[in-house]
C-alpha cells in the first residue's frame, strides 16, 4: 500500500510539474527559452559525463543552436521586434447602421 501512495505522488508531481512548464512556456516564450538556455550551458560546463552533455546538448532551445535571432531570418520566432510591413495594409474601420425592417 505504501509503494502505491508513492507512486501515486510521484505520479501526480510529474503532471504538475510538465503542467507548469507548458503553461510558462506559452505564456512566457522569451523567458522560458532564456531559461532553459542557461540550465543548458549549466549542464554542459559543470557535467562530465558525454551522455549528459550530448543530452544537455539536446536540450538546448531551437534558436540558440542556429545562432539566434538574424541568422533564420527575423520574426521567424515572433520574439523579435515586430515588422513593420504590417501597418502597411492596414484600413480604416467604418461602421454602417443596420437598416431598420
Amino acid at each position: 500500500m505504501m509503494v502505491y501512495s508513492i507512486t501515486q505522488a510521484f505520479i501526480i508531481a510529474l503532471v504538475v510539474a510538465w503542467s507548469t512548464w507548458f503553461a510558462l512556456r506559452r505564456t512566457f516564450p522569451t523567458a522560458s527559452r532564456r531559461v532553459q538556455a542557461h540550465v543548458v550551458t549549466w549542464l554542459e560546463r559543470s557535467v562530465r559525463s558525454p551522455l549528459l552533455q550530448r543530452w544537455a546538448h539536446a536540450l538546448q532551445p531551437v534558436q540558440t543552436q542556429s545562432g539566434g535571432c538574424g541568422t533564420s531570418g527575423c520574426s521567424t520566432c515572433g520574439a523579435c521586434a515586430p515588422t513593420h510591413a504590417a501597418n502597411a495594409d492596414a484600413q480604416p474601420l467604418v461602421f454602417h447602421p443596420r437598416a431598420k425592417p
